[in-house]
């Protein structure tokens, strides 16, 4: 994108809080986190890596001329392929947060 000069930090929609940071934005909102984790879930596609980009990625190419998207695409794609296509299939690098937290408990209530 910005060999194209578009700001890919302008048109990202997406937050990926790593553990530590998600476990304190849990905690600032009064959850006692147990866990915290990244769980690594390579994912394969049933085609072409471009086609999943068209599907995940759109709003990074929102109001971008279709032939502009279509060489932005193969470049990802041509610059993705050694780590992503493996046994004649692309796989993507799906990442989860698995979280074990509950509610703080309340502060005991006075009785008189």
């Amino acid at each position: 994108l910005e060999a194209r000069g578009l700001d890919a930090a302008e048109r990202n929609p997406w937050f990926f809080p790593g553990p530590e940071e998600y476990s304190v934005m849990l905690e600032a909102a009064g959850l006692l986190v147990e866990r915290c984790e990244l769980a690594l879930c390579p994912t394969k596609l049933d085609g072409d890596i471009v086609a999943w980009l068209k599907t995940f990625c759109s709003t990074w190419l929102k109001g971008v001329e279709q032939s502009v998207c279509d060489d932005i695409l193969a470049g990802v794609r041509s610059a993705v392929t050694s780590e992503l296509f493996r046994d004649e299939a692309w796989f993507v690098d799906y990442v989860r947060l698995r979280v074990v937290a509950c509610s703080a408990p309340k502060a005991a209530a006075k009785t008189s």
